[in-house]
């Protein structure tokens, strides 16, 4: 059995955590001026501080061990008690994902492998909120386990995302017509929702957002770190010339912020695996309003 207990002190140091969190509001305010920085970090806020409650994250667990008891590719170890500082869990014999990174694949079976364990990880993040209203918001190589049966386990529920109605519409919209290049109604929609200001020309937006759409614009994506590397300069370049006409004029609430936070972080961990995933047509199959 695993055992998870909450050390002494966790509240102290969750409240250094907490005031680091706000110091950081303000690099949010740089890259994206027109967000409403303080009700992203409440929004964090309130996640980091269920992360003190066992019992929360334990429920959590049994959603999701319950939910994919039978997929084929994941495993979510079972919670055998729990309390509020103290969580008992099945035990699960394996590797972190995150030795994967780094290292090159010996062979093409390897990286076939390394494709499969990348589709699970996309899947499991994609087809949560709708199955379960729940998505996985700890972007971490070492919540997922590559077990000695061939499978993904997934552990450490602490910080999960609630989405009782799945990703949210607005933000489904977004995506979709950025992936699909539909520059006036993409204009049209941020506008009408508030989360555009200012009078911008229409291709700013897709100019700015970029090549992180990629995923989405093909059947099948190659992650890998040169690529990320070249989308997140370009847009965290507050003096770089999107930013200056785009960045500055966008705002997202803190609810679809959040989701594009976990999505991009697990998005980074992709690329640092190096692999090819399906990612259209897993969002396609799993998150409605999209296909």
């Amino acid at each position: 059995m695993a055992v998870k207990v909450q050390y002494p002190g966790a509240d102290l140091a969750l409240d250094a955590d907490l005031r680091t969190l706000e110091r950081f509001s303000k690099l949010f305010s740089l890259i994206v001026p027109a967000l409403d920085a303080r009700a992203l970090t409440r929004e964090l806020r309130a996640r980091m501080l269920e992360e003190l409650d066992y019992r929360a994250e334990a429920d959590r667990q049994r959603a999701f061990a319950a939910e994919f008891a039978d997929d084929p590719g994941l495993y979510v170890p079972r919670v055998v008690a729990s309390a509020p500082k103290v969580i008992v869990s099945e035990w699960l014999d394996g590797v972190p994902l995150g030795s994967l990174i780094g290292t090159a694949p010996a062979d093409a079976a390897a990286q076939a492998d390394r494709d499969r364990h990348a589709h699970t990880v996309s899947e499991t993040m994609m087809s949560s909120p709708a199955r379960l209203g729940l998505m996985h918001a700890d972007p971490h190589p070492g919540n997922f386990m590559v077990l000695t049966d061939g499978r993904l386990g997934m552990i450490d529920f602490g910080a999960v995302a609630v989405l009782p109605d799945g990703v949210p519409p607005v933000l489904v919209d977004i995506l979709r017509l950025i992936a699909d290049g539909e520059r006036d109604a993409l204009t049209d929609l941020l506008r009408a929702e508030g989360f555009l200001l200012g009078d911008l020309p229409e291709t700013d937006v897709l100019r700015w957002v970029g090549a992180l759409a990629d995923p989405l614009r093909i059947e099948r994506f190659h992650f890998n770190r040169e690529w990320m590397a070249r989308q997140g300069a370009r847009v965290a370049n507050v003096t770089g010339r999107a930013h200056r006409e785009t960045g500055r004029a966008l705002n997202l609430p803190a609810e679809p912020m959040l989701v594009l936070r976990v999505l991009s972080g697990w998005m980074n961990i992709l690329a640092q695996l190096d692999c090819t995933v399906a990612a259209r047509g897993i969002v396609a199959r799993w998150v409605p309003g999209f296909g």
